[in-house]
């Protein structure tokens, strides 16, 4: 994994990933993602958010908590 891909400037999403949105507060970053199914976000997790972090070193691995949509509006 080079720096590009870590700095997020890969244009490729995830295969799975429907939906993402990030928002700061004075608790830090929150990250809300709609994926289409656990499988391909744990996926996600594994090959290539896990490793960014290995390599980055000095940071927290993220908190996730999952749950299944009940409904979702676009505008």
């Amino acid at each position: 994994m080079n720096v590009v891909e870590l700095r997020g400037i890969n244009p490729a999403w995830p295969r799975g990933l429907i939906n993402h949105v990030v928002g700061f507060t004075s608790d830090g970053a929150y990250v809300v993602d709609v994926w289409q199914s656990q499988h391909l976000f744990d996926g996600f997790v594994e090959n290539r958010l896990r490793p960014a972090f290995q390599v980055v070193g000095s940071l927290t691995e993220p908190r996730f908590i999952t749950f299944d949509v009940y409904k979702s509006y676009v505008a």
